[in-house]
């Protein structure tokens, strides 16, 4: 899997995405940033009519394997630069997504531990949690004022539903009609920008 992924797309681990190495009709076109944003966060990609989440094949690119669970250690599920990336177990995934691991409350003041790092006691649970993310992003060599951005300039768009007609009739309608597959359809029209009168054949 490993070797077939390396063969239809190139990713960038400095930068988390991914650009298609050739084209895979009907959306796919080489050189162009692979995936949407499926309207959670996450970036999936289409490969061979599945969808997968960017951020494992990101692991299966890199090391050939993916492990159960994947944790984006600055909380933003689009930023899947690899140092953003480690595997984890669903405890704690959990508590990275609630930003309360190594945070313990005692005598009235909010205590934050890194590993085997103290970083100090504080007057409220939002401190504490803040001093633990800011450890947690120096550690994987990002900064931690740069939480929640992901090379905004290069992320790919959330996917964006055309509504496409011609002469009154949708997409689907003149597949039924002319017989021809809704994908392919749509890959002649929209992608490769041929005429409607052309993609139908009328």
């Amino acid at each position: 899997m490993q070797s077939f992924l390396k063969e239809i797309l190139e990713y960038f681990p400095d930068l988390g995405i991914f650009r298609w190495k050739v084209s895979r009709p009907p959306r796919a076109v080489a050189g162009e940033i692979a995936g949407y944003d499926n309207g959670s966060g996450y970036i999936k990609i289409s490969i061979g009519g599945k969808r997968y989440y960017a951020h494992r094949l990101a692991f299966l690119w890199m090391t050939g394997a993916v492990p159960v669970e994947i944790d984006h250690i600055n909380h933003c599920r689009s930023d899947n630069r690899w140092s953003n990336l480690r595997a984890a177990n669903r405890q704690s995934n959990c508590s990275n997504v609630a930003g309360r691991a190594g945070i313990r409350y005692r005598y009235g003041r909010w205590y934050a531990r890194f590993r085997h790092t103290h970083l100090g006691s504080f007057a409220t649970q939002a401190e504490a949690i803040t001093a633990r993310r800011s450890a947690e992003l120096q550690s994987a060599g990002l900064d931690p004022n740069e939480v929640r951005q992901a090379a905004p300039t290069v992320l790919p768009p959330k996917r964006m539903h055309r509504t496409f007609t011609y002469e009154g009739k949708t997409l689907s309608e003149w597949s039924r009609i002319t017989g021809i597959p809704q994908p392919t359809l749509h890959w002649r029209i929209h992608n490769r920008g041929i005429s409607p009168e052309d993609a139908l054949g009328i």
